[in-house]
C-alpha cells in the first residue's frame, strides 16, 4: 500500500549555542551566575528526559537574562532550550514560538552563516513539518543544510541530520526524485564513517525504502528493506521500534509483490514483537478482539464474540499495558462495560499495576460511576504508598484524578486537598493547574483561579483551557480588555472553542464594543450550532444502528437493511452505517452485496481502517476467491498492527 510506511529520522542534533563570555579577569555578575545555574539545570533536565522541569529551569534562565547587556546570546540559548523542552512535550506551537524568538536574536547578533543559526533553522523546520506546514519547512531545511556544509564540511554528523531532514520535507512535498539522491548521499557517508552494519545505516535504508515504495518501485525497495531488517535483527533490544519498522516495511513490500505467505509471517512477527507475547497467542487474541469491535452494534453476536475473546488462550502472556490498549479500543467503539471487564481482569492479573487501576478508574468515570472511580484511585494510592515505585508525575496524575472525582461528587474540600498534593508532587502538572483553577472559579474565588491559570500558562507555553479560564476570571472581575485578550489567545490555539468565543463576545458587549461583540456572538452561535450538529449526528447515527440491529435480531433482515440505507442517504459519510450494512448483508448470506458495500467504503475514503479489510477477507473467503481473501487479510493485519502504539511489558 503506497504511503503506509513510516519515515525514520536520525536523532535530532542541536548545537550548543555559543553565548557571549564575561571578559577575562572580570567576575561574572550575580545575574549571569544565576542564568548559568538555571540554564545548566535546564540542559540537565532535558538530557534526563525531565521535560517539564526543563521548562521551569529555562523560563527562570530567561528571566535572569531579560535585561543585562551581556545577555543577548544567553537569552537565545535559553529560548532554544525552552523550545526543545516544549518540542519534546509535543507542544509544537510553543516550540515554534520560542525557536523563532531564538532565531531572531541570533540573526541580529551572529553572522548569517553561523552554525547555531543553522541548528535553530533545522529545529524550526522540524516543528513546521510536524505542524504540516511543509511550504515553510523546506526552505529552512535547505538553508540549514547549506550553512552546516559550509561550516563543517560535507561529511559531518550534523550535515547528515540536515540531509535526512531535508529529504523528509521533500518527500512530504512529493519531490521524490530530489529526496532520493540526498538519502543515497547520506547512506554513502554513513557506511564510510560507521560501517555497513550500524543502526543509523539501517535508518537511512528505511528512508530509501519509503521513497522507492511511494514511487511503486518495490523491486528496488525489497533488497534495501531486507538489508535494513538484517541489521536491526542483530542490533540491541533498544532498537525495537526500528526493528518493527523494518518488519512492517518488508511485509508491505511483500504484500504489493504478491508474496502473501511471507508478508503474513512478517506481520504476525511484528504483532508478536509489538505486544511482547507468543505470535500465535497474540494474533488469536487480537483477532477475537477485532471480531468484538466489528460486532459492537449487535447485542447477541457481540456477546458470543466477547465470550470467545475472553476464552482465547494466551492472556497470561500479555502485560498490563496490552490489557489497557485493548480496553481503550473497546471504549473507542462505545463498549464501556466490556472495557471495564478487561481492565478489571488486568487489575486481577497485575494487582500492583498503578496504570491498570488508573485506567479502570477512567473507565468508571466514563460510565459516570464517580464513587467507584474514586475508590479505585484511592486503592491505587494506598498500594503506591506501601510500594513507592511511581515517580512524582505519575503520583501527581493520580491525585489530580482523585480531585476530579471529588469535584464531581461535590466534595470540594477533599478536591482542594487532592489538587494541593498533586501539585506538590509535580508543580508542572498543567491539567491539575487548570482543573484547580476551574474549581476555584466554581467556588467564586477568581483571584485564586487566576493564579492557577497563570501558572499553567507559564509552564505550558500555550494552553487553550488556561487562557479560557483566565478570560472568564477577567470577565467576572470586569476587566473586559484583559478578558478579550485572554479569549483571543484561547481561540488562536483552538478556533473551535465556543466557550472562549462566548466570553469574548460578552466582554466586548459590556465594554461598549457593540459591533465587535455582535460579530463575536455570531461566531459563538455558529460554533454552538456546529457542536449541536455533531451531537445530533452521533445520536441519530446510533438510532439508525440500534434500530437496524433490533430488526436483525427479530428476524426482519430486509427492514434492517432499509433502516441503514435510509441512514446512509441522510448521512452519506457515516462510515459506521456503511460498515454495519455490510455486516448485516453478510449475516443474511448476501455476500456479494456485502463485498460491494465494503468496496464502496474504500472508494469513498470511508474504509481507511482495519475492520473493512477484516470483513472483505471473510467475504471473499466465503465466495471462494482465496487470493483476494488473503490480500485483504494482509491489509487488515497491516492496518491493525499500525493502529496500536508500541507495547512494552
Amino acid at each position: 500500500m503506497k504511503g503506509t510506511f513510516s519515515f525514520f529520522l536520525l536523532p535530532l542534533i542541536f548545537a550548543p549555542l555559543v553565548a557571549s563570555q564575561t571578559p577575562q579577569g572580570e567576575a561574572a555578575p550575580d545575574s549571569e551566575k544565576q542564568w548559568r545555574m538555571e540554564n545548566d539545570a535546564g540542559v540537565s533536565a532535558l538530557d534526563q528526559g525531565r521535560y517539564a522541569d526543563a521548562v521551569r529551569s529555562f523560563q527562570s534562565a530567561i528571566r535572569s537574562a531579560e535585561a543585562p547587556a551581556w545577555a543577548n546570546q544567553k537569552m537565545a540559548e535559553s529560548l532554544n532550550g525552552l523550545a526543545q523542552a516544549y518540542f519534546r512535550l509535543c507542544n509544537y506551537a510553543a516550540a515554534e514560538h520560542h525557536f523563532q524568538q531564538s532565531l531572531e536574536i541570533l540573526e541580529k547578533t551572529l553572522a548569517p552563516d553561523n552554525p547555531n543559526v543553522a541548528m535553530v533553522l533545522g529545529s524550526m523546520a522540524t516543528v513546521y513539518r510536524l505542524r504540516e506546514n511543509y511550504t515553510a519547512a523546506t526552505p529552512m531545511s535547505r538553508r540549514s543544510l547549506a550553512i552546516l556544509e559550509k561550516a563543517y564540511g560535507p561529511d559531518h554528523p550534523n550535515v547528515l541530520v540536515a540531509l535526512n531532514n531535508l529529504a523528509v520535507n521533500l518527500r512530504l512535498h512529493g519531490d521524490y526524485d530530489e529526496a532520493k539522491p540526498l538519502l543515497q548521499r547520506s547512506l554513502s557517508i554513513l557506511e564510510r564513517q560507521v560501517g555497513p552494519e550500524h543502526p543509523n545505516v539501517a535508518v537511512t535504508l528505511n528512508n530509501l525504502v519509503l521513497i522507492h515504495s511511494l514511487q511503486g518501485d518495490y523491486l528496488d525497495a525489497e533488497p534495501l528493506a531486507r538489508r535494513s531488517l538484517s541489521i536491526f535483527e542483530k542490533a540491541p533490544a533498544r532498537e525495537k521500534s526500528n526493528l518493527l519498522q523494518s518488519l512492517e516495511n518488508l511485509a508491505g513490500i511483500c504484500l504489493e509483490s504478491g508474496k502473501y505467505d511471507e508478508s503474513e509471517q512478517l506481520y504476525r512477527r511484528a504483532l508478536s514483537i509489538r505486544w511482547g507475547a507468543s505470535t500465535d497467542g497474540v494474533v488469536l487474541i487480537l483477532e477475537q478482539l477485532a471480531n468484538v469491535l466489528n460486532l459492537a452494534a449487535f447485542d447477541q453476536p457481540r456477546k458470543e464474540a466477547l465470550r470467545a475473546f475472553q476464552k482465547t488462550p494466551g492472556w497470561d502472556a500479555l502485560g498490563a499495558n496490552q490489557y489497557i490498549v485493548m480496553a481503550q479500543a473497546l471504549q473507542a467503539r462505545g463498549l464501556l462495560a466490556e472495557a471495564e471487564d478487561v481492565l478489571a481482569r488486568a487489575v486481577q492479573a497485575f494487582p500492583k499495576s498503578l496504570e491498570a487501576r488508573y485506567e479502570l478508574a477512567n473507565a468508571y468515570a466514563l460510565a459516570q460511576r464517580w464513587a467507584a472511580a474514586l475508590h479505585t484511585l484511592e486503592d491505587a494510592v494506598r498500594i503506591e504508598v506501601s510500594n513507592p515505585a511511581g515517580d512524582g508525575p505519575t503520583r501527581s496524575a493520580f491525585y489530580q484524578k482523585i480531585a476530579r472525582m471529588n469535584v464531581l461528587l461535590v466534595q470540594f474540600d477533599d478536591a482542594q486537598s487532592a489538587f494541593k498534593t498533586a501539585l506538590e508532587l509535580n508543580p508542572t502538572n498543567v491539567r491539575a493547574l487548570v482543573a484547580a483553577g476551574d474549581l476555584y472559579l466554581q467556588l467564586d474565588r477568581p483571584d485564586d483561579a487566576a493564579a492557577e491559570y497563570a501558572r499553567a500558562i507559564l509552564v505550558s507555553g500555550e494552553n487553550a483551557p488556561a487562557y479560557r479560564g483566565m478570560a472568564d476570571v477577567n470577565l467576572r472581575l470586569r476587566r473586559f480588555s484583559e478578558a478579550v485578550t485572554a479569549a483571543d489567545k484561547a481561540l488562536e490555539i483552538d478556533s473551535t472553542d465556543a466557550q472562549s468565543s462566548y466570553v469574548r463576545a460578552v466582554a466586548l458587549l459590556r465594554s461598549g464594543h457593540a459591533k465587535e461583540g455582535e460579530a463575536e456572538l455570531d461566531r459563538f452561535r455558529k460554533l454552538e450550532r456546529q457542536e449541536r450538529e455533531r451531537a445530533d449526528w452521533l445520536r441519530t447515527t446510533r438510532v439508525f444502528l440500534q434500530s437496524a440491529a433490533d430488526n436483525l435480531a427479530n428476524g426482519r433482515g430486509d427492514d434492517a437493511i432499509k433502516e441503514l440505507r435510509d441512514g446512509i442517504r441522510e448521512y452519506p459519510d457515516a462510515g459506521l452505517l456503511h460498515l454495519n450494512l455490510g455486516i448485516i448483508q453478510s449475516r443474511l448470506g448476501r455476500h456479494s452485496d456485502a463485498v460491494e458495500t465494503f468496496q464502496t467504503m474504500i472508494k469513498l475514503g470511508l474504509g481507511d481502517f482495519y475492520l473493512v479489510h477484516f470483513n472483505l477477507s471473510h467475504e471473499y473467503q466465503v465466495l471462494g476467491n482465496m487470493a483476494l481473501s488473503q490480500r485483504h487479510r494482509l491489509i487488515y493485519l497491516q492496518k491493525y498492527n499500525s493502529s496500536f502504539p508500541n507495547q512494552s511489558r
